[in-house]
Formats: C-alpha cells, structure tokens, sequence
C-alpha cells in the first residue's frame, strides 16, 4: 500500500462519511484532522501507565534536546499530569499525555484522545510492563481502537522500559546482568505483544533509565546528574531513533490520517448499529402496542354487542308482557319501559366506567416503561408523526363523556347533548325551529345570526337536528303508546274473544310487533347516544392505532436508510488499502 492509496482513501472517507446523517458531527472529526495535516512538525505522543516514568522521559528529552522544562512537567509516582501538554523540540512536538490506569475515567479518556492524532507514539511501560488496563492498551497495539490493522499501529509505535535502573540489577556493577536483564525485558513485551495480537513496533523496544538513579526529580536538570548513565541508560539509542522515525515523518503523518479516518469510519459503523438496534427495538414495541390497541378494540366491540343486545332484551320483555296483559298495558307501559332503559343505562354506563378506567390504568402503566419512554422520544424526532401522550384531549373527552352518561338516561342524555354541542338542548330545538321556518340554508341561516349563532358551522347544526329528533323521539313515547291505547285495547279484546283459536303465542306476537313500531324510536334514540359514548372510546383507539402505525412506517423507512449506511460503510473498509 503507497501513501498516495492511503491519501486518496482518506480523502474518499471524508466525502462519504459526510453523507451519512448519524452520530457527530463529520465535519468537525474531518475539521481536526485537517488541522492535523497542516502542523509544521510531526508530533510524538508519549502515553502509558500513569507511575511508568513518562515526565522524566519527557524532561530528560527536552533537556537533551536544548528546551526549557515547562513548569507543569512535574516528577512523581501518583497522577500529576490530568490534561495532554505539547511542547515544540526542533524536531517533535512533543506530546504528554494524561496516565492510564490511574483509577480516574476523565483522565483515562483524555489520555486516549490525545492518541487518536499523532504520527508517532511511544508507548512507556514500568519494569513490570502491563499490571492493569490490559484491554486498554492491548486495543492501542493491536489496533481495535483506531479499527485498523496491528501493522497500521506498529508502523507508527516505539515502545520504551522505563526506570530499568530499577529492575534489580545494578548497571555499573554488573553490566552484563543488566544487559541480559533488558533482554529479558524486551522478549517479555513481545510475547505480550504477541499474546494481545499486536506485532513487534517498528521503531524498536528500548530498555531505558531517562533518571539514573533518580538523581534529578523534580531539580532542574543538568548534564553531570544525567552522566550517571552515560553508556547503559538507552536515551541515545532512543533519540537516535526518533531521528530515524523523524526522516519518515510524511509517511508517518499519512498513516496518523489513515488511523484518524479508520477509527471514524468504525466509531460510525457502531452509531449506525446503534440505531438500528434502537429501532428495531421500537418496531417491535410499536407491534406490541398495536397488539394490545387490536385487544381494546375487540374488548369494546364486545361490550357494545353485549349491552346492545340487552337492551334490546328488555325492551323485547316489556313489549312481550304488554302483550300478555292487554287490557290496561298501555297506561303501564310507558313507565316500565323507562324504568328499563334507565336501569340498562346505568348498568351499562358503569361497565363503560369501568372499561374505560382499566385501560387508563393499563395506558399509564404502559407509558412509564421504559421502552414506551424510548418509543416516545424516537416517536417525537419523527417530524410527521404527531405525539399524542397518554392523557391527551381526546382521552379526557372520553372520560368525560361517560361521566356525563351516568344516572338517568333521559336526563344523561340531555346532559350529555349539551356536553356535545356546547348548547341545551332547548335551546338548539329552538333554533332549529326558526331555521326549518325561515325558508334559508344552514350558511345563510347562521350567518345572519353573526357572533350569536349557536352552531360553529352547517356540521354542528345538522348534529344538533339529529339531538332533537331522538330527544323528541325520548319525549313521545308517552304520546305514542296513549294513541295506541285503544287498538291496544281491541287487539287484545280480539285474542281473547277468539277462543277456538289454538295458537295464542302468534296473536301476540302480532301485538308484541305493533308495539315494537311505537317503541322503535326509542330503542334508536337510546342506542345512538350508546353508540356515541362508545365511540369515543374507540375514536381514542383509533387514534393511537394511527400512531403506531405511522410510526411503525417511519421506523421501517429509517432501518431501510440505516441498512443502506450500512452497506456504504462496509464498502468503504472493503475498499480501504491494506
């Protein structure tokens, strides 16, 4: 692989990368980069253990190289380096970055960012190596971090023993211990190396004691202290290197890009999973509410069967024991047909209640979860679906509504009327009564009335004709039945003055369905209201429903987008030059 293959790919990278609408933003992970590109001097990043004798590194290479030791370049065991420094050497800028495995995550975090752009990097280890945070720093050397290769790590990696002085073998006294020591030494990082899948750096392992003997601390540093280790310490072997790497600083910035563009492609990738992952999640949390939606449904068509077969029971009993009595039903009728619907308009307002109430209670439980928070908030980035909360207006309207129906039925139903159309009932007959008399339409007849008009609009006054008629119909029954007192009378004189007749059950079935032709309004007028209340209800479900499905439609559409991104992406690492 050439740099101008890795050039053009990371080029290629940023293009892509840029039409794809997920995670952060593009423009400013491209924007440091290129900020990279345009540095004067390669830049050589130091990281490692926080106590592995980094800042005695540092300093003693400044001071090596002729640089003043900044004031915030400080010599201890415990963490005293929080943030990345940079410091300018006539050949490096020389990074410090914050310790790893200090047992504090904002440090941790900032020491790793401070890797994600440099050409070089010097990895400092203690005598002992690796003691903690393996997997973080075998996903450096093995290249899981950046989502490159191992060779594309190594191709920019040094790695330095520190403080080897302190292995337990003295240099002066025994220098052929300590040269075999730092053997030693070298061959247990590459088998580490080897055990975490990460191959031998590229700019050499270096055994070294940048403070013999700690003879400088935290002391400004001179040429007699640093003359302890002169022959045995490694730091010209070391800066002999760094020459070397400094020589093949081009090719180690393109790799640093090539690193950069790699670790942005795969921090997308997982963005992108991410969110196919919470999608999917909310498909199938929008199935189960259209599930349960479907249940509510069933549930209420089932009530409303339920009751309006009831109803009709009833009625069906009072007209088939009128027709048993005969003489003097008709003065009886009126007020035990009442009563029943009454009774039924109670019975079934209550069960309305306490429908109505499970499934605000289910409704509530429900929207606490925490999938149903998720689907929520993914709901409420959807710019086309509307969010419609648990207690919304219309689900108060519900509730409201089959308070109103309770008690009485008549009365509940005028009530109720004057809920609907925010008027009485009285009151829309009355304007009702002019309008039918003043030879207008609907449009003219209201807006002759102007601010004083009853009805929004020609929709609600043809609502309130339709309160009217069943509310009339409700108060003629009385009337009705009266008139029919006398063919009552006769019909029923008729069955019983036929004595030879053997089927007495068809004569009053006959009267039994003269009957249902008085009451037939009735039952109409009390089913309509039924039906209204109920329907609320299922507008309520609906409503949901139609939520869910959009909503459900608009996931699909953005898995369909995601699966795209996808495939761009793993063309883009499929094309990436090895």
């Amino acid at each position: 692989m050439t740099d101008d293959q890795r050039s053009a790919w990371i080029e290629t990278v940023w293009s892509v990368l840029k039409t794809i609408p997920v995670g952060s933003s593009i423009a400013q992970v491209e924007a440091k980069w290129r900020h990279h590109r345009q540095r004067q001097r390669p830049v050589v990043t130091i990281y490692g253990a926080y106590d592995a004798g980094k800042s005695s590194l540092l300093k003693r290479l400044l001071f090596e190289d002729g640089v003043d030791i900044p004031d915030w370049l400080t010599i201890s065991g415990r963490r005293e380096t929080f943030v990345a420094g940079e410091i300018e050497g006539p050949l490096w800028t020389y990074r410090d970055s914050p310790g790893l495995a200090g047992g504090n995550e904002t440090h941790d975090l900032e020491a790793l960012d401070s890797l994600d752009l440099t050409d070089l990097l010097i990895w400092a280890l203690p005598p002992q190596l690796v003691t903690s945070e393996k997997e973080t720093f075998s996903s450096i050397a093995n290249g899981t971090r950046f989502g490159v290769q191992p060779c594309h790590v190594a191709d920019g990696l040094m790695a330095v023993i520190l403080r080897i002085d302190e292995a337990g073998i003295d240099a002066v006294s025994n220098q052929i211990g300590f040269t075999q020591l730092s053997d030693r030494k070298r061959n247990e990082l590459m088998m580490l190396l080897d055990d975490i899948g990460a191959v031998a750096p590229r700019w050499g392992i270096f055994p070294i004691s940048a403070d013999p003997y700690q003879g400088v601390g935290n002391n400004t540093p001179d040429a007699e202290s640093y003359a302890m280790g002169d022959g045995w310490d490694g730091v010209a072997e070391l800066r002999a290197a760094l020459q070397n790497a400094f020589r093949n600083a081009d090719e180690l910035r393109i790799l640093a890009g090539f690193r950069y563009a790699s670790m942005a492609v795969a921090e997308l990738v997982r963005s992108v999973q991410c969110e196919r992952n919470e999608r999917d999640d909310a498909l199938q949390t929008c199935a189960g509410e259209l599930e349960r939606l479907k249940l509510w449904s069933i549930n209420l068509d089932n009530f409303h069967d339920k009751w309006k077969a009831e109803l009709h029971r009833i009625i069906e009993d009072e007209l088939l024991s009128a027709s048993r009595r005969g003489t003097g039903a008709a003065t009886t009728l009126h007020e035990k047909l009442s009563a029943a619907i009454d009774r039924w308009s109670d019975q079934a307002s209550a069960a309305f209640e306490q429908l109505t109430l499970s499934a605000q209670l289910e409704l509530g439980q429900r929207a606490r979860s925490p999938s149903m928070e998720r689907l929520k908030q993914l709901i409420l980035e959807l710019t086309n679906i509307e969010d419609t909360p648990p207690k919304s207006e219309l689900g108060k309207k519900v509730f409201e509504r089959m308070g109103r129906l309770g008690g009485a039925f008549r009365e509940s139903f005028k009530a109720y009327a004057h809920f609907d159309l925010g008027v009485s009932l009285q009151d829309a007959a009355k304007h009702i009564k002019e309008y039918e008399n003043s030879g207008k339409t609907w449009a003219e007849y209201l807006q002759d009335l102007g601010k004083k008009k009853p009805f929004v609009n020609e929709e609600a006054a043809l609502k309130a004709s339709e309160y009217v008629k069943w509310g009339q119909a409700m108060g003629t029954i009385g009337p009705i039945v009266t008139q029919l007192g006398g063919a009552l009378y006769e019909i029923g004189g008729d069955i019983l003055s036929q004595r030879e007749a053997n089927n007495r059950a068809k004569l009053r079935e006959d009267l039994r369905n003269a009957l249902r032709t008085a009451v037939m309004e009735v039952e109409a007028e009390a089913l309509t209201s039924f039906n209204e209340m109920t329907s609320s209800f299922l507008a309520l479900i609906n409503k949901q429903s139609a939520m869910q499905i959009a909503a459900k439609s608009a996931f699909e559409a953005q898995i369909t987008a995601l699966e795209g991104y996808s495939d761009t992406l793993d063309t883009l690492m499929r094309d990436r030059p090895v």
